[in-house]
């Protein structure tokens, strides 16, 4: 017998076969077969080439060795017709199955997107009822066969909302199809198999590799006669037949066959038996409907012993993938001894083998190889994402070494590929950040759909080249591809996140109106989003409205655009509009409203929204409980937030970011900490968003150790190159009061942004760099950075001074000029900043131009009337915002508070007020209860003030500071010392304002121990570099009489303040140093200082004078004209003194008239005295100084009649002189002695010295000035009367109670008489002792018979 060739096969067995497996492949895989050919055959019979025989019947018995494991069909009756079957046909090739789909993709969607290729029937979502969610397959039906080959040739392998889907040919399960007519016979004729002449219809291409001449297609639908195809979701019949081996599937196992003993090697060998798959019913031995015709039997040549093309295959010897499959391996191998193909045919016939190889391949691709092609097959990989290569492509693959080593055996041939693997593979390259061999993949493309250029465009954004992603959607529009909805949306995205790309967005959004993909509800939420991300809401707003479909995504949208422009109230309508109309929330939206809820502080509608999150099942979502975190955080409900964190099962770094930030918001900075060490320890990531947030809470004086070790960790773990850790850094040194570091810290920065810029000139602000804040806006104009209003309002608050307000209307035009004056905020900030300068005319002006008036404007309005002493004005500003419906805060009724100064004040304006703040509610606010004591206490009512700090029950830090100031504002300044006493006692810490106001009564008393003592303190607990409290340090050791312990706590003249050059110039002049005051204040000029306050003589006062009205443009204020007064009136220069009250640009205050009357008294003036002494009386008459200094003024010039009148009138009104006192402090004890006071214990032993010190300086030349003595006695007793002042008994007790050689320190409340003052010279050069005497007035400093003041006190 002639030995057959390669080509050809035996009819008997390798034509049945062949037809069996040809068959089964176009069952299983129609897309494949449909993509190949490019057309399908409504013909349900196999079309063959001319010359070639047509395939036997399928009744016939030809088919039984065809379809080995199946059921023989059942004959079919003659009255069987055919249009039937044909119908079936039709019906099965017009619907799609389509797999892979997304879980949020809905049956309009599928519409629409099916609707591109023809006109769709129906369309049926798989669902899952037990949870109510798709299953992620779907059934499409159209009208036309060629839209469905269409709709099967671009869509199997394309992409649907970024998901790669799988098309073919089938049925829905919604219709079944109809069992064939049942057969006549059960039992089938048996035929002599036809001789198979398929070797004349392929041809060899390439080895083990067959080509169809002509395409050959089958119908998907089953043959007739054969067990129909159970469909999804169809209950399982009860004898079903053996399953199909479809491509990419495990074939069952089967035996190995072997010839029986004593055959004849030519004849044909035993017919295979295929064991069913397990779990399926086996067959019943002897069931007529199962039996099989035997095949005829033929010589055949025995097979030639050929290798496996496994031992010669060079991926076997060079791979280096790093899959493994370890231990003995169930492959499939080519047995030449065994093999049932014919001869010369290389693997047409395999075995299952359970032995192992004789060499281990160290591959986790398998070694088996299609039968056919002699490719590898992965079906029967144990990795899921490489045995679905097949179907899937490269979709599954999530290690890219995986997904390369496939990509290497496709390069080589050994894996069969189409445009859905390479499209997958684009999408995978993409996916790893590889996008250049995705590229390079794209352009080698011999064939494209419109999947592949999707999934190339969706690549370029996925990478972040979104410019380079709009270039591409430009080349498909110009080569006629219409982009996808994903890749739309993608594209919209890319404009969004691209930062700079708002045009590029618009000019896409113009392109989807145009297509009419507005209706696709992903493409419309990626433009609602877009307009949200560049904060137009309004326009995302319009969007939204537009939108003929909304789901929860658009909603969730929607919330993002409004959060993030600052909007949580429209967060909060917008969710409460999702409910009205039933739409359900996800994670994502409901942690935006609870994040609303918190940034609301409002806690009571946070716990509705929690009541909603457990009843929607979404209380164990890491994002929802993330946001409620951070919610309680924001209320300071910082206990709730700790027992959520500890109750997470998983946590993230946003939940750890949290937990530090609800600590550090809520001033617990050792807790923040606490939580950042076990981050570091038990999660093990921090990223710089937890290094911002620990640095945001260390931005104050005490924690500064703690920030710059935060910082240097920056430093080391390489955060510092991030903008937004450089900007919190930034500001903590600001809040520090460190503007050199934070200067230093942004000229270090690599990057800088809007925000760097604004915190530095803020820092520069709250420095009081003012000068260095408004160079900073130039310097930011001149790099090309456009300022936003968070710049202008940092600019505008540094000329908040009266010698900025140039500068500050210049600012004023550019926001007008740059549109930015509609801002609220910019309109606020003009508000105040012409009311801190005193320009209230201009500042009610910019109020009345504002198009929306809100109450921080108003309340910059009052308070600057109420800065300006106007308490008129401030209330009918406080009215007219009543009237416009503004509704008042805390800030107004203070502002509004603060205007009341004078006792006259309280009944009129301060007690309405009160009851006005009892009726809205405002009582139980901590700053309004403060205000009410500060103005109980400036209206002259300090037992109001104490009845109200009594009655307060939580009593913080503020309200202690505003009883120190009650008190101090009337001078009591050791209730002052006991309270602070006392808030060291309860444990309250000071802060500033505390200090401050320690250290002034301290300085008021003179009391340099307890001074020294807060000053300890406050250095102590690192308030040294505070400049109020070195300011009223410095300010109490100049009472104290401590000159150069004053000097040493200013800082140098580089660095040194206005506030500090006024208190070192003070005290040189409180001490009579006034050479040093002309040399300092002329050191201050050269500095760059301007003069807040004129000192000096007479001339030069009056040239310091005009210099701070004419050179730099101060508004005198009341002191300075009091100063002047001063000046010109000791000098006897009355009458110019006079003039110049007259000309006074404010009304004369009892300051004014008070100097006026020591003048006239000291130069015996009695006119302008009289005149002066009437203004004091109408200004303060209950004050015992009027009458005095009058009293003095008539006792001076002998009018002893106009003296007894004076007294008269003070009885009459009950008015008690002050008595004079001195006093000298040792030790934790103070000596207090009055005129002719004989109360003190060693009052004989003060009395003799006092003798012994009138004997010695009367040899030195002693004379006494008995004009002093105002008293109408004759001299001598008023020489005894002069010798009984109170220093005088002061100083014999302090000269007798101190060491010889030690400085003696007196003090007295009034000023001290002439007399007194020369025996004061007198003893200093005598007994050769330093005498420091402070009197009302100043410090007079004797030493060797010269007193510091000159003469002139």
């Amino acid at each position: 017998m002639a030995k057959p060739s390669r080509g050809r096969r035996s009819p008997s067995v390798s034509g049945s076969s062949s037809r069996s497996r040809s068959s089964s492949r176009s069952r299983s895989s129609p897309s494949r077969s449909l993509s190949r050919s490019r057309s399908i055959s409504s013909s349900p019979s196999r079309s063959v080439s001319s010359g070639s025989r047509s395939p036997p019947p399928r009744g016939k018995s030809s088919a039984g060795p065809a379809r080995r494991g199946r059921s023989p069909p059942p004959p079919q009756s003659k009255g069987a017709s055919s249009p039937s079957k044909k119908a079936t046909v039709v019906q099965e090739s017009l619907v799609l199955h389509v797999d892979s789909l997304s879980r949020n993709v809905n049956e309009g969607h599928l519409k629409e997107i099916f609707g591109n290729y023809g006109e769709v029937l129906h369309v049926e979502l798989a669902m899952d009822r037990a949870v109510n969610l798709p299953k992620g397959y779907a059934y499409v039906e159209f009208k036309a066969r060629a839209d469905a080959e269409k709709a099967l040739l671009f869509m199997d392998g394309g992409q649907i909302d970024g998901n790669v889907v799988k098309a073919k040919f089938t049925l829905p399960a919604r219709q079944k199809v109809s069992p064939p007519p049942k057969p006549v016979s059960s039992v089938p004729k048996r035929e002599a198999p036809k001789p198979d002449n398929t070797a004349a219809d392929v041809e060899k291409d390439g080895p083990g590799r067959q080509r169809e001449i002509s395409p050959r297609r089958r119908s998907p639908l089953p043959r007739r006669g054969a067990s129909p195809r159970r469909l999804p979701d169809s209950s399982p019949r009860r004898r079903p037949s053996p399953p199909i081996r479809r491509r990419g599937e495990t074939p069952p196992r089967r035996r190995a066959a072997s010839p029986s003993r004593g055959r004849s090697p030519s004849s044909p060998p035993p017919r295979r038996q295929i064991s069913p798959p397990r779990g399926s019913p086996r067959r019943i031995r002897g069931s007529p409907a199962r039996r099989r015709s035997p095949p005829p039997l033929r010589r055949r040549s025995p097979p030639r012993r050929l290798r496996s093309p496994l031992r010669r295959s060079p991926i076997r010897r060079r791979s280096r993938s790093p899959i493994r499959r370890p231990g003995r391996s169930r492959s499939r191998s080519i047995s030449p001894r065994r093999g049932r193909g014919p001869a010369g045919r290389r693997g047409r016939s395999s075995s299952y083998s359970s032995s192992p190889s004789p060499r281990r391949i160290p591959r986790k691709i398998s070694r088996s190889r299609s039968p056919k092609s002699g490719r590898f097959s992965l079906s029967d990989h144990r990795s899921p994402e490489v045995s679905s290569f097949h179907h899937n492509g490269f979709s599954q693959i999530i290690n890219e070494t995986t997904g390369r080593a496939l990509h290497a055996l496709c390069i080589k041939g050994l894996l069969r590929t189409s445009v859905l693997h390479t499209n997958t593979l684009i999408n995978m390259y993409t996916k790893f950040g590889r996008v250049k061999p995705a590229r390079h993949l794209f352009d080698e493309m011999p064939v494209r759909n419109e999947a592949s250029w999707n999934t190339m465009m969706s690549g370029l954004v996925r990478v972040g080249l979104y410019r380079e992603g709009v270039g591409f959607f430009r080349e498909m529009c110009g080569l006629g591809v219409r982009p996808s909805g994903f890749a739309i949306a993608s594209l919209v995205t890319a404009c969004g996140r691209g930062g700079s790309m708002f045009s590029e967005g618009v000019q896409v959004h113009g392109f989807v109106v145009k297509y009419g993909l507005m209706s696709d509800v992903y493409v419309s939420t990626a433009v609602l989003h877009l307009y949200g991300v560049y904060g137009l809401v309004s326009c995302s707003r319009k969007v939204f409205e537009e939108m003929p479909v909304r789901n929860v995504v658009s909603w969730t949208s929607l919330m993002v655009g409004y959060s993030d422009k600052g909007e949580p109230e429209e967060v909060i309508d917008i969710y409460k509009g999702m409910r009205g109309e039933g739409v359900g929330c996800n994670e994502n939206s409901m942690s935006l409203v609870i994040s609303s809820c918190g940034l609301l502080k409002d806690e009571s509608l946070g716990c509705q929204i929690i009541g909603q999150v457990i009843k929607s099942g979404l209380e164990s979502k890491l994002a929802v409980e993330n946001s409620l975190v951070s919610m309680f955080g924001n209320v300071g409900n910082v206990d709730c937030a700790k027992n959520i964190f500890d109750q997470m099962s998983e946590r993230d770094t946003i939940s750890w970011n949290s937990i530090a930030a609800a600590y550090a918001q809520n001033g617990h900075c050792e807790e923040s900490l606490w939580v950042f060490h076990l981050m570091r320890h038990l999660h093990g990531e921090v990223n710089s968003t937890t290094v911002s947030t620990l640095l945001s809470a260390l931005g104050h004086v005490d924690y500064q150790r703690w920030g710059r070790g935060i910082h240097a960790l920056v430093v080391k773990m390489e955060f510092d190159s991030v903008v937004c850790v450089c900007n919190t850094i930034l500001r903590m040194y600001a809040g520090a009061g460190r503007s050199e570091e934070a200067e230093l810290v942004f000229k270090l920065m690599p990057a800088k942004d809007l925000i760097s810029w604004n915190s530095l000139m803020a820092c520069f602000v709250e420095d009081g760099r003012s000068l260095d804040a408004l160079e900073l806006l130039c310097s930011m104009i001149r790099t090309g950075i456009s300022a936003n209003y968070v710049s202008f309002t940092s600019a505008m608050a540094a000329c908040f001074t009266p010698e900025f307000l140039d500068k500050g209307r210049i600012l004023h035009g550019l926001v007008m000029v740059t549109g930015l004056f509609d801002h609220q905020i910019i309109g606020n900030a003009l508000v105040s900043m012409y009311g801190k300068t005193g320009k209230m005319s201009e500042s009610r002006r910019v109020l009345l131009q504002m198009p929306r008036r809100d109450e921080v404007a108003w309340n910059a309005l009052i308070g600057g009337y109420a800065e300006d002493e106007n308490a008129d004005k401030a209330l009918a500003a406080f009215r007219t915002m009543r009237m416009e419906a503004v509704p008042a805060n805390y800030i107004t009724v203070v502002s509004v508070l603060g205007a009341c100064l004078t006792p006259g004040d309280l009944l009129e304006r301060g007690k309405p007020l009160h009851a006005y703040i009892v009726s809205a509610g405002f009582e139980s606010d901590e700053h309004v209860k403060n205000s009410l004591i500060t103005m109980y206490a400036k209206c002259g009512d300090l037992s109001s003030s104490h009845d109200l700090f009594n009655r307060l029950e939580n009593r913080n830090i503020i309200t202690w500071n505003a009883m120190l100031a009650a008190n101090a504002h009337h001078g009591h300044g050791e209730e002052v010392l006991k309270l602070v006493s006392k808030m060291r006692s309860i444990g309250l810490n000071l802060d500033q304002f505390s200090f401050s106001e320690g250290l002034s009564a301290a300085a008021k008393l003179a009391v340099l121990e307890e001074g020294q003592q807060l000053h300890g303190l406050a250095v102590k607990l690192g308030f040294e570099q505070d400049c109020f409290i070195f300011n009223a340090a410095a300010d109490m050791y100049n009472k104290c009489g401590e000159l150069d312990e004053a000097v040493k706590m200013l800082p140098p003249s580089v660095n040194r303040s206005l506030p500090s050059w006024n208190i070192l110039i003070s005290a040189f002049g409180r001490h009579g140093y006034f050479e040093k005051v002309f040399e300092t204040f002329h050191e201050m000029l050269e500095s760059g200082v301007k003069p807040g306050h004129p000192w000096g003589l007479v001339d030069q006062g009056l040239a310091y004078y005009d210099m701070i009205t004419r050179d730099f443009g101060i508004k005198p204020a009341v002191e300075h004209c009091v100063c002047v007064i001063d000046l010109l009136g000791r000098s006897g220069r009355l009458a110019e003194a006079e003039t110049f009250i007259s000309n006074m640009p404010m009304k004369p205050n009892d300051l004014v008239w008070r100097s006026l009357l020591a003048s006239c008294k000291i130069h015996g003036d009695l006119d302008r005295g009289r005149k002066a002494a009437e203004q004091l009386s109408k200004l303060e008459p209950e004050d015992d100084s009027v009458y005095v200094l009058s009293s003095n003024m008539f006792a001076t010039t002998g009018k002893w009649e106009d003296v007894e009148t004076v007294r008269n009138q003070m009885g009459f009104k009950n008015i008690k002189k002050k008595q004079a006192c001195s006093w000298v402090k040792q030790k934790d004890r103070v000596n207090k002695f009055g005129i002719g006071d004989r109360t003190h214990p060693q009052t004989l032993e003060i009395y003799e010295k006092l003798e012994d010190i009138k004997k010695l300086i009367k040899e030195s030349g002693y004379v006494a000035d008995t004009s002093q003595a105002l008293q109408d006695t004759d001299e001598e007793q008023k020489e005894q009367n002069l010798w009984n002042h109170s220093e005088r008994l002061a100083l014999a007790y302090a000269l007798m109670s101190t060491p010889e050689g030690c400085t003696v320190r007196i003090f007295k409340n009034l000023r001290i008489c002439s007399d007194c003052h020369s025996v004061y010279k007198f003893v200093s050069k005598v007994i050769g002792r330093r005498i420091v005497l402070r009197d009302q007035y100043r410090f007079h400093h004797f030493e060797s018979g010269v007193c510091s003041c000159k003469d002139y006190w």
